[in-house]
């Protein structure tokens, strides 16, 4: 409220500072604990709903700390090495693979938590802004991209989350979505990638 009555320049600061302090406990508090994510959703959402510029900075951040987020894969082009990559798909130098993946799962984890929130009628604010059509939107998307060492890590992590909230609002297209997973995206799924979630979902 003291940045609304400073200026327009001073929320817009405030309100980028907020959105990247949020979306960074993707690789903090959700990283290590999925179910955190919960609470945390639930003030991002009320938050996009009061301030909706805040909405469009939470997805940016997003997807600029995960490109699981979008989703997409980054393009990689003649010549380029494997760190250049890794870096261009989230990876920080000196990371382990482990804890890049975990990471990048900690970030699915909360945008799975923020699009399945709904928000009470008491609060007064209306709905999440971002609500749980952009989830079935994500899954969509993922179950036609070719898979990727992390692409069942991730799914496994957005599904914890969002799953319930999926199958309560699309019934039937919600379980074929997820057999054509199985069908098309499980047996491409690369040699490599973590045994775990594959063998869950």
């Amino acid at each position: 409220q003291r940045a609304e009555v400073t200026g327009t320049h001073a929320l817009a600061f405030c309100e980028h500072i907020i959105a990247e302090r949020l979306v960074a406990e993707g690789a903090g508090q959700v990283m290590l604990h999925p179910r955190s994510s919960f609470p945390i959703a639930m003030v991002t959402a009320a938050l996009m709903a009061v301030y909706p510029t805040i909405r469009d900075l939470v997805v940016a951040h997003f997807h600029r700390a995960s490109v699981m987020t979008v989703p997409m894969h980054a393009r990689r082009t003649t010549g380029m090495s494997d760190e250049e990559y890794s870096e261009k798909m989230g990876r920080k130098r000196g990371e382990s693979v482990e804890i890049y993946q975990k990471r990048m799962c900690g970030y699915v984890s909360l945008y799975a938590a923020l699009v399945q929130t709904e928000l009470p009628e008491s609060l007064g604010i209306g709905a999440n802004p971002y609500g749980i059509e952009h989830g079935w939107r994500w899954l969509a998307r993922v179950a036609n991209m070719k898979p990727r060492n992390l692409t069942c890590m991730a799914i496994d992590a957005f599904l914890d989350i969002a799953a319930f909230s999926l199958s309560s609002r699309y019934g039937r297209q919600f379980h074929k979505l997820m057999q054509a997973l199985l069908d098309n995206v499980l047996p491409t799924v690369p040699s490599k990638a973590p045994p775990g979630p594959t063998s869950r979902l």
